[in-house]
């Protein structure tokens, strides 16, 4: 146990702060502290003319053409491609996706054959929108193991709110069959 954990230590060793290997941190820059540290000149084109020593306002700061540079430390936005992970975009290639709320929105479980029953992926009687990545067209049942009265067909490539006789209410669904039809 203890050679295992000793092991661990030596993985985990470069990602934890602290001792280097040798067990010895790396001293600090020593600076006699009555003088500060020499300042070096940012290479940078962004960084704004130091204003003058006199006291007066130095030049007018310029900027790049993005504005004024952001402070050290702040996350700047990254865009994301629309659509990608927000809504259906989240739903993988050739999958069926189910959503607990419209638009794409919420809880989604992705399916890539039928489900008898949608309560093992927490969705029984909680579809707001679907999702219909694959080639062919996919069935909505209201009742457990493809049962009830109807069903509602959701072509291939089409993205629909439940709405209707089957808002909330879908319990089980599956690809059409090789007859093309949603029965049996």
């Amino acid at each position: 146990m203890r050679r295992a954990l000793a092991v661990l230590a030596l993985i985990l060793a470069p990602f934890t702060p602290g001792p280097s290997a040798a067990g010895v941190r790396a001293p600090a820059p020593a600076h006699p502290p009555e003088t500060p540290p020499a300042a070096t000149p940012d290479p940078s084109p962004a960084s704004p003319p130091a204003p003058a020593a006199t006291g007066s306002p130095g030049p007018a700061a310029t900027h790049p053409p993005g504005g004024p540079p952001e402070p050290a430390g702040t996350p700047s936005p990254t865009p994301r491609p629309a659509g990608k992970k927000d809504g259906f975009g989240r739903c993988p290639a050739k999958a069926f996706c189910v959503f607990d709320k419209r638009g794409g929105h919420g809880r989604m479980a992705a399916l890539r054959r039928g489900a008898r029953t949608l309560s093992l992926y927490r969705m029984d009687r909680r579809t707001g929108s679907v999702r219909n990545n694959t080639a062919r067209r996919w069935c909505l049942f209201a009742a457990p193991h493809y049962q009830g009265r109807r069903s509602l067909a959701v072509n291939a490539g089409k993205s629909e709110d439940i709405t209707g006789e089957f808002d909330n209410r879908v319990r089980s669904l599956r690809p059409e069959n090789p007859q093309g039809w949603c029965w049996p």
